[in-house]
């Protein structure tokens, strides 16, 4: 019910969700994250479920959110909460999917950190896509290891293998 989508562009994947798995508007939380302004723009009137050329820029953006419709050019903040456990009090997301996301972030450290922050954010699934052709399966297998070797660090409530998914 809640989905977090890195690199969201113009909100392909909120409209593929809700045509997949049939969720009425407003039954899902979609929070939506690209660093390109005009694409959160332009995801903000491909999302509104009304004609957006009749309704105003503030009113698309009120109607979203009464529809749990969240877009802004940052990942969620990490809860700082006060007991040692505050990974289990942050905000978890169901699906997590980061899509042709890899190539725009510089070099494997600034990577790794990405990948590492939505894994803390997962809850149920992380989806990774990215292009297509030998590069794109090359990057997707080393996020697909760092995730595997790094992930039993990273404290959860199940194992890494267990409810946690990578694919």
């Amino acid at each position: 019910n809640t989905i977090l989508d890195f690199g969201c562009k113009h909100g392909v994947a909120y409209h593929a969700i809700n045509k997949v798995f049939r969720k009425n508007v407003g039954d899902v939380f979609y929070h939506g994250v690209d660093q390109n302004i005009p694409f959160l723009d332009l995801a903000e009137k491909f999302i509104y479920p009304g004609n957006y050329g009749l309704a105003t820029d503030d009113e698309v953006r009120q109607t979203n959110r009464r529809n749990n419709v969240t877009l802004s050019q940052r990942l969620p903040a990490m809860s700082l909460g006060k007991s040692n456990n505050y990974q289990y009090n942050q905000r978890k997301f169901d699906l997590v999917i980061c899509c042709n996301k890899l190539w725009d972030i510089d070099g494997n450290e600034e990577r790794y950190k990405y990948i590492y922050r939505l894994w803390q954010l997962t809850g149920e699934y992380l989806v990774i896509i990215d292009r297509g052709g030998k590069e794109g399966h090359m990057l997707t297998q080393l996020i697909r290891a760092f995730i595997l070797s790094k992930g039993r660090y990273i404290e959860k409530p199940r194992s890494v293998f267990g409810k946690h998914r990578v694919f």
